[in-house]
């Protein structure tokens, strides 16, 4: 946990330092919700996000209770309008791992489907963002780890503009009850329901 969090943090105070220093930069601008002020010299600092339909492809790495280690990829293609809000719906594929002690090793695959909603706190080219997801989490039915299918998940992160697409970042928490089952006096079992919660740094690209 600690060796991710180091990977993570420093990339995301980068980016919310960014975008504080941006915005201090440019206190003269004056911005209402879904409008731009064209007339300022520094309109370039501004992007009008394509509106429409566009498509998100990511990847995630998180820690999870019981230090279970989680690698997701996921693609979501979803509608952005009034350029500030985006509405989509996704699929993905989510791996696994833990150690419970020195011998005993689990691994597994869950198939999220999830609603994403997101919105942009600023219009600049380069901006934070708000998001929340909600879904299901599907399993085999040989997976060690059950999970109830309800999962959500919010959290913060940062675009940056790549001329036509959109590179961005995001740190989130996801919350859903789970169990696991276990060996133990040459005995199978099945946990009681416990809270599983995990944190979660996600990197994609926005295709507009």
């Amino acid at each position: 946990m600690v060796k991710i969090l180091k990977f993570i943090l420093p990339i995301f105070f980068i980016s919310i330092s960014y975008w504080i220093y941006g915005n201090v930069e440019s206190t003269q601008f004056i911005l209402l919700p879904g409008n731009i002020d064209y007339n300022t010299e520094d309109s370039s600092k501004f992007f009008n996000e394509h509106r429409g339909f566009n498509s998100q492809i990511e990847i995630m790495i998180g820690k999870a209770t019981f230090h279970r280690n989680l690698y997701s990829f996921r693609f979501i293609n979803g509608y952005k309008f009034k350029n500030r809000y985006f509405i989509g719906l996704g699929i993905g594929i989510t791996y696994t791992s833990n150690y419970y002690g020195s011998l005993h090793y689990i691994r597994y695959f869950s198939y999220p489907i999830l609603t994403r909603f997101s919105y942009d706190l600023t219009l600049k080219k380069s901006r934070p963002y708000l998001f929340t997801d909600f879904g299901l989490q599907l399993q085999t039915k040989n997976s060690p780890q059950c999970l109830k299918p309800l999962n959500i998940k919010f959290g913060i992160g940062y675009k940056y503009n790549l001329k036509k697409n959109v590179l961005y970042t995001s740190l989130g928490y996801s919350y859903c009850n789970a169990r696991y089952y276990y060996y133990y006096e040459n005995k199978y079992g099945l946990s009681d329901w416990y809270r599983n919660h995990a944190v979660e740094f996600n990197l994609g690209v926005q295709f507009n």
